[in-house]
């Protein structure tokens, strides 16, 4: 760098430029050469583009570096592209995308580096996933597992396999099959070794046995020992035996028990029975064993106990006592206990004793507990030990025993009924014998009686008879009664009289009330409060109408209304009529209107038969007769209604009733001046 003015360049070091020779980075960007005024020569990665430098990426896609060609085309073409995902094609020098997925490639067809998790497939010319291999979740480029999916690790050819199945839980390290725990029985890093044979639990990095598997035990040597096949549950570290097969015994279960007809014997002492052959228990001094007692079941008893199942003869933890110690006994469970007795006895409630059976039970057999049996005809009771003779009239003296252990005879004497035939049927059946069970006559009763013993009588009726079935009178009731002849007519029918069918009164004692059963009062606008049984009043007080008597006579009768129709009976008030004197005369009669029709005389100004019509104002003064012709006309009015003008040309324009011209105007003539003069004529014309 030279100066020749202080703070001035006036040459700058390659790559610098200005009076103060700044780098061409500064005054260009990614300028690495430059003049005062353009940039030169651009960083790799740019070229130069009107004096300014531009990205190679920006124009060519992909290119990292470029240059512009020699030739007179002076083109711009690509010289190196971004090595990831892109490679350049010789013959166009432009970035070409490799494949989908594949980060670094020489061309369109092969991938030096796929992206992660992908690795690439030469015969398919793809980058895939690596999951598209077998249970694979990480792999290299070409296409060999690092890293499985759980339960699964890469072998040396990069495939995925199983871990080990003495992994715990099946479980290993993805990346390299490494367990971390064995499952019982197995050892070594995978767990792929097996322990020792009959080994249960074994050190996992060595493999010497820890635990030995049921009926084994570990000797010195940590090698797994059979206990032996009369062993019972031997301690798995010293192989003494915790009890013997039946016949065995010992620390070790290879002595023999001492007695044949012995099956289990004392572990330490062989001399000594602890449960014996079928048939046979160990006795309880000797411990040696001896035959069951002639009283168990087919002989047997229990081979440690001795105790069995007795025969019915016999009772006794081991059967040793007969029954037949208890008199009548047959079967027992024990001396205090029988359980079945001899023929012609039966078990006492408490089962202590045997008691003899009624005289009366057939087959001479009874219930146990109860001494109940079933009796011969002549006997009754639970015990069958009382005579049917004893009760009332039983025919033949035969009778059964009922549910409370009474005597019920079986057929009763003629004239007699109930369980034991000491009722008499009743005087009032018209047979002499009844029903046994209920007393009941089987045909009529006798006049004034009834019900289905003939004891009942007949009440209220009118000729003393009445239904069997329900006392029913036949016919009538006595008078004050209704319905079944037992039911009261009210008190307030006269003479205590009313229907039987439904015991309304036929009429009613008190005129002032009235109803079915006379218990409504007469409505208090009936004349003294008096009506009929059906509550219509007899007659009604002033101004009332109706049956009852509840409405009132209409406001326009000028006297009494008919009590039915409430027609007024007599005139009615002034400026109406009718049969309710209820319309309005018409507004012109003069002092009222006939009260059948409405007809009435008018005032000088309104006409008509009921005088509605107004006179038309053309007559003089509003003035008609009744047929409502004018009685005179307004001035240039003529007609019976005063409906037609005068003609203009007569004078005035003032006419006579029939339209003819008291006089002419000046100029015409006729009777309604209807011509005109003749055209000479001075002073007009003669009207006529």
């Amino acid at each position: 760098m030279e100066c020749e003015v202080k703070d001035k360049c006036t040459k700058c070091e390659d790559g610098y430029s200005g009076d103060l020779c700044n780098s061409c980075g500064e005054l260009f960007d990614f300028c690495v050469s430059c003049t005062d005024s353009e940039c030169t020569e651009c960083e790799t990665g740019y070229y130069l583009d009107s004096k300014n430098c531009t990205s190679c990426n920006e124009t060519l896609d992909g290119c990292v570096e470029c240059k512009y060609t020699e030739d007179e085309d002076k083109k711009l073409i690509c010289t190196k592209c971004n090595s990831s995902y892109y490679y350049l094609d010789s013959e166009t020098n432009e970035c070409e995308s490799c494949m989908d997925n594949c980060k670094t490639c020489t061309d369109g067809k092969t991938c030096e580096l796929c992206d992660d998790n992908y690795y690439y497939d030469s015969t398919n010319s793809v980058c895939e996933l690596c999951t598209e291999l077998t249970n694979c979740s990480l792999c290299t480029n070409d296409g060999k597992c690092t890293k499985c999916i759980d339960g699964n690790y890469p072998d040396e050819n990069g495939e995925c396999k199983n871990c080990s199945e003495g992994c715990k839980d099946e479980y290993c390290d993805s990346t390299n099959g490494n367990c971390n725990e064995c499952i019982e029985g197995y050892h070594g890093d995978k767990c792929d070794e097996s322990c020792v044979d009959n080994c249960e639990i074994c050190d996992k990095t060595t493999g010497e046995c820890t635990l030995c598997k049921d009926d084994y035990y570990l000797n010195e040597e940590k090698n797994c020992i059979y206990c032996g096949e009369n062993c019972i549950n031997c301690d798995k570290s010293t192989g003494k035996c915790e009890s013997c097969t039946d016949g065995f015994s010992g620390e070790k279960c290879t002595e023999t028990c001492e007695q044949n007809i012995c099956s289990k014997c004392d572990q330490s002492d062989s001399s000594i029975c602890i449960t014996c052959n079928s048939s046979y228990y160990p006795d309880e001094t000797s411990k040696r064993c001896i035959k069951c007692n002639d009283g168990c079941q087919d002989g047997k008893c229990n081979s440690t106990t001795g105790k069995c199942n007795c025969t019915e003869e016999y009772y006794g933890d081991l059967c040793e006592n007969n029954c037949n110690k208890n008199p009548h006994c047959l079967y027992c469970n024990s001396f205090e206990e029988c359980t079945k007795c001899d023929k012609g006895y039966y078990l006492s409630s408490d089962k202590t004793k045997c008691e003899e059976c009624g005289k009366g039970c057939k087959d001479d057999s009874c219930e146990d507990f109860t001494g109940k049996c079933n009796c011969t005809e002549e006997t009754y009771g639970f015990k069958c030990d009382k005579n049917c003779s004893e009760l009332g009239h039983c025919k033949n003296d035969t009778c059964e025993t009922g549910d409370e252990g009474e005597g019920i005879c079986n057929e009763c004497e003629e004239g007699y009924w109930g369980d034991d035939c000491n009722n008499n049927c009743s005087i009032h059946c018209l047979s002499e014998s009844c029903s046994q069970e209920n007393g009941a006559c089987p045909d009529d009763c006798s006049d004034g009686y009834w019900d289905f013993d003939c004891n009942s009588e007949c009440v209220n009726c009118a000729e003393n008879k009445c239904e069997k079935s329900d006392g029913a009178c036949i016919g009538e009731c006595d008078p004050g009664f209704w319905d079944d002849c037992t039911k009261e007519c009210s008190k307030n029918c006269k003479d205590s009289i009313c229907y039987k069918i439904n015991g309304y009164c036929v009429n009613c004692s008190d005129t002032t009330n009235y109803g079915n059963y006379c218990d409504e009062e007469c409505s208090t606008n009936c004349t003294e409060a008096k009506c009929f049984i059906n509550g219509t009043c007899e007659s009604c007080k002033t101004k009332k109408y109706g049956y009852f008597c509840n409405y009132t006579c209409p406001s326009g009768c000028s006297g009494e209304c008919d009590q039915f129709t409430g027609k007024c009976s007599s005139s009615c008030i002034y400026g109406f009529y009718g049969d309710y004197c209820n319309i309005s005369c018409g507004v012109g009669c003069e002092s009222g209107c006939e009260k059948e029709t409405g007809k009435c005389n008018c005032t000088s100004k309104y006409w008509g038969d009921y005088c509605n019509n107004s006179c038309s104002d053309e007559c003089l003064y509003g003035n008609c007769n009744k047929d409502g012709k004018c009685i005179y006309c307004n001035e240039t009015k003529y007609g019976d209604y005063c409906e037609n003008d005068c003609s203009e040309t007569c004078t005035d324009q003032n006419c006579k009733r029939d339209g003819k011209c008291y006089s002419c105007e000046q100029g015409y003539y006729g009777d309604y001046c209807e011509n005109k003069c003749a055209e000479h004529c001075v002073n007009g014309c003669d009207k006529d």
